[in-house]
């Protein structure tokens, strides 16, 4: 039986693979030093550290995914759809996607020719359009993907996008309990008072954590995350580019160059900034005036946009 992907391993992506095995490796550390797990405590017992940890953990997991690339596989020159197809003449694809790809993939599929609003059903230009008593109007097109399901954009868009927002909404909401669910079984079968115990205590405010305020963001990340999906499928959500690509579906590909360009800067200064700032706290004097300088001329050059 053969797999319908080839697994691909770039550069970039074993370097997110040691950075993620880095960090739960780092976890458990902390659980067997109590002077290191001490001050993380502290930044999830207060809510703007926990929120904060919570958006990361999203922008990474979102990163990951980004990461993980295949092949996919092609049977008799075609897309792999079902693993009831013929397996004995197959190849892989050359284009290279990852599983946010396949996530994503109504929006990246979905090409228009040029630019167009978010949300919107026509194009942004206008084109010769000949009408079939020979005479030539220019309007703007019907897009080809952009709310193509509807019969008359003009009176339904408005109706269809509230309709959407309410089941992105619904799904959300669905999953987000769904999760808080299993985090409770999970949490009050380790505790000693029980499940039913420990949801009196975290209900209670007694936590020592802001559980609350926790759940919350979590639901607020995924009704977001949920609707914009939902949208995404039928409508481009911010419009799209000079070549007809999704702007949303592109945002959301940047993130992992973002994650990509921040790992490796405070990688490679993390290094420097620690003999640097070594030197300067043990010889003092003019070492620490010189390395000061050079630090402060440095941060106040503005950086180019």
């Amino acid at each position: 039986m053969t797999m319908p992907f080839q697994p691909v391993i770039l550069i970039t992506d074993a370097l997110f693979f040691l950075l993620t095995a880095a960090i739960i490796a780092f976890v458990f550390m902390l659980r067997s030093r109590p002077h290191l797990k001490r001050p993380w405590q502290k930044v999830v017992q207060r809510k703007t550290g926990a929120v904060s940890l919570l958006v990361l953990l999203c922008y990474y997991s979102i990163a990951l995914l980004d990461s993980m690339h295949f092949h996919p596989r092609l049977v008799n020159g075609m897309e792999y759809q079902d693993s009831s197809q013929v397996q004995s003449d197959y190849q892989y694809s050359n284009e290279i996607l990852s599983v946010l790809d396949v996530i994503m993939t109504p929006m990246r599929i979905q090409v228009e020719k040029t630019f167009s609003a978010p949300l919107a059903t026509q194009s942004l230009s206008k084109e010769m359009i000949q009408n079939d008593d020979g005479s030539i109007d220019r309007i703007y097109p019907r897009l080809e993907f952009g709310g193509a399901h509807l019969d008359n954009p003009a009176t339904d868009k408005m109706n269809d996008i509230q309709s959407l927002v309410v089941q992105g909404l619904m799904k959300g909401l669905l999953i987000w309990m769904g999760i808080c669910l299993l985090c409770l079984l999970a949490l009050g079968g380790l505790s000693s008072s029980g499940i039913v115990g420990y949801y009196c205590y975290v209900r209670s405010g007694r936590s020592e954590y802001p559980v609350a305020t926790i759940a919350l963001c979590l639901a607020v990340i995924i009704v977001l995350i949920n609707i914009s999906m939902t949208i995404g499928t039928y409508y481009h959500l911010f419009g799209t580019d000079k070549v007809g690509q999704d702007v949303f579906y592109q945002a959301i590909k940047s993130i992992r160059t973002g994650v990509l360009i921040g790992a490796l800067t405070t990688l490679v200064m993390l290094p420097v900034a620690i003999i640097l700032g070594s030197m300067a706290g043990f010889f003092r004097g003019w070492i620490d005036d010189l390395i000061q300088y050079v630090y402060t001329t440095l941060n106040s050059i503005p950086m180019c946009c």
